[in-house]
C-alpha cells in the first residue's frame, strides 16, 4: 500500500537496572499520594475520547467514533455480556489448577493407582509429623513448577527445530521420488533421458576424468559463478512434493 512499518525492540544494557525496574511503582509518587477517584478517571476518559475522536474521524480511512469508545474502554462499568463472559473464562482458567488438584486428590482417595495412593498417604503422614516441612514443600514445588515451565518451553523449541528439519528431509526425498513416479510426466522424462545419457558418459569417460572435470567446475574462480541456483537445483526444487497439502 506504499507505507513504511517500523518495528522498535527495547532492550536494557545493565541487567541490574532492569531487575531494579521491577521493584518500582508503576505509577508516578503523586498517583499514590493524591489517588485519582473514579469520577475523575471518567471524566478524563471521556475527554481524551473527546480529543481523540475528532481528530481520527478526519484521518483517510476515517474512524468512527464507536471505535474510538470502544478502544479507550467508554462506558466500562456498564453491563456488558461480551465482558462478563470474558472475566468469567478468565477466573475459570486461574481456578483451574484448584480443580485439577481437587480431581488428583479425588483419584487418591479412590485408589485408583494403588502406588500412588500409598506414596501419597506416607506423605501425608510425613508432613503431620513434620509440619514445618509443609512451607519448604510448599515453596519447593512451586520453584519447581516454574523450572518445569521453562525446560518445557525449551523442550518445545528443540521440538520445533526437529520437526522443521523432519520436514525438510521429506520433502527433499518425495522430491527425489518425484524423479520416477510420473507424477510429473514432463520432469520424469527429462530425468530418464538424463540419466540414461549419463550412464553413457560414465561408460565412455573413465571416472578419474570425471572427478578431475567435477573438481575444477567446483573450484572455479568466482568472476565464472554464479548468485542464481543452478538449472538442476531449479529443476529439482520445482519438482512435486506434498509439503502444501498438510493441513
Amino acid at each position: 500500500m506504499g507505507k513504511l512499518h517500523l518495528a522498535v525492540r527495547f532492550s536494557c544494557a545493565n541487567m541490574g537496572n532492569m531487575l531494579h525496574m521491577y521493584t518500582l511503582p508503576l505509577l508516578p509518587k503523586m498517583h499514590y499520594v493524591q489517588p485519582l477517584s473514579v469520577n475523575q478517571l471518567k471524566s478524563l476518559r471521556y475527554q481524551a475520547m473527546n480529543v481523540v475522536s475528532p481528530r481520527l474521524s478526519r484521518a483517510e480511512p476515517p474512524l468512527g467514533r464507536e471505535v474510538v469508545e470502544y478502544m479507550l474502554d467508554h462506558d466500562s462499568h456498564m453491563w456488558s455480556m461480551r465482558k462478563r463472559k470474558a472475566n468469567f473464562f478468565r477466573l475459570m482458567s486461574v481456578i483451574s489448577g484448584l480443580v485439577v488438584l481437587s480431581r488428583w486428590f479425588e483419584s487418591m482417595r479412590n485408589w485408583t493407582k494403588p502406588m500412588y495412593s500409598s506414596l501419597f498417604v506416607v506423605t501425608f503422614l510425613l508432613l503431620v509429623a513434620l509440619p514445618e516441612l509443609i512451607t519448604h514443600a510448599t515453596l519447593l514445588y512451586m520453584a519447581t513448577m516454574g523450572f518445569w515451565q521453562y525446560r518445557y518451553d525449551r523442550l518445545r523449541s528443540v521440538d520445533e527445530r526437529i520437526q522443521t528439519v523432519v520436514g525438510d528431509m521429506a520433502t527433499q526425498g518425495e522430491r527425489f521420488q518425484a524423479l520416477f513416479s510420473w507424477r510429473d510426466p514432463r520432469a520424469t522424462f527429462f530425468s530418464m533421458i538424463f540419466f540414461l545419457f549419463a550412464a553413457i558418459g560414465f561408460y565412455v569417460v573413465p571416472f578419474k576424468m570425471v572427478v578431475a572435470l567435477w573438481g575444477i567446475y567446483a573450484l572455479r574462480p568466482l568472476r565464472f559463478r554464479s548468485k542464481l541456483p543452478s538449472p538442476a537445483l531449479s529443476f529439482f526444487r520445482r519438482l512435486p512434493t506434498k509439503a502444501n497439502s498438510l493441513l
